[in-house]
């Protein structure tokens, strides 16, 4: 596919590029679930013949030869006008700068923990959004590592940062769960929260030693979707079967947390069995 559109300099916006690549798999899903069922309305669940060609035979091509290389480019952007009292690069340069750092100091601590980093890690460019991105990228089985180089525009003089190329490979990338749950735990103290979302799984097999079973409630945590694990018992534990059975919310309040790289919600956990029809 081709975009034939004017630009300033060779680049179209990140934006631009992310809604792009979501109206291709659209595109193609449209196209795969009529090629599957000419009669398929385009609502509700697809045939696996359809579900397993999305996930697995559309593919992004080489960008470049030898290996699959995304360019992202920020524009340089306009100097602060003098005696402002902002920083002297511009803000584009910065962002840049921080996510080098913060790339490079990811690294380092995923290999070689340092409890005190937490005390100063803004200014390392650490931050859990971060290090959960990397995990998002390094996700697939067959990545063997992430390769990051920075180029810097001669425009400006280079940045003081420790190095413009931080390789991530499979041993590197083994430490990024406890690098990230230790910066959510810095970012986001346990704090008493409800709970609105769907049950995704029950574990009744799976009881802990006060023999409460446990679920896994998919809901929103700071604007995002999150499974977040919650144990239960007697009729709280019936409600959520219901919920289940049924598709209907659950409720509940407790104790937020990010532990052993998984969300859960403890202490003393409520259940708000008035949003469901026990008899649905």
């Amino acid at each position: 596919m081709r975009l034939d559109q004017e630009t300033i300099d060779g680049t179209i916006p990140f934006r631009q590029a992310e809604a792009i690549l979501d109206g291709l798999f659209r595109m193609m899903r449209a196209a795969a679930t009529t090629a599957d069922d000419p009669t398929h309305p385009h609502r509700g669940r697809r045939s696996a013949t359809v579900t397993d060609f999305l996930e697995e035979d559309i593919r992004l091509g080489h960008t470049k030869r030898g290996s699959f290389v995304f360019t992202v480019v920020t524009r340089l952007g306009d100097p602060p006008p003098p005696g402002d009292g902002s920083p002297s690069a511009t803000f584009p340069r910065r962002v840049m700068t921080t996510l080098a750092e913060g790339l490079e100091a990811t690294r380092r601590l995923a290999l070689t923990w340092d409890e005190q980093v937490l005390d100063h890690a803004g200014r390392l460019g650490l931050s859990a959004g971060l290090v959960e991105a990397l995990a998002e990228l390094t996700a697939s089985e067959v990545l063997r590592a992430l390769d990051l180089s920075f180029d810097w525009a001669v425009a400006e003089p280079p940045p003081r940062v420790r190095t413009s190329h931080i390789v991530f490979d499979r041993n590197t990338l083994a430490g990024l769960p406890r690098v990230r749950e230790r910066l959510v735990r810095r970012e986001e103290p346990p704090r008493r929260v409800t709970l609105v979302g769907t049950v995704r799984t029950l574990n009744r097999g799976d009881l802990d030693e006060d023999g409460e079973a446990s679920i896994v409630l998919a809901a929103d945590v700071n604007g995002r979707r999150r499974n977040v694990h919650i144990p239960l018992g007697g009729a709280d534990y019936d409600v959520a079967i219901v919920a289940h059975r049924t598709k209907q919310p659950l409720v509940a309040t407790g104790d937020l947390a990010f532990e052993r790289n998984a969300w859960r919600l403890g202490g003393d956990v409520v259940v708000d069995a008035g949003f469901v029809d026990l008899n649905g």
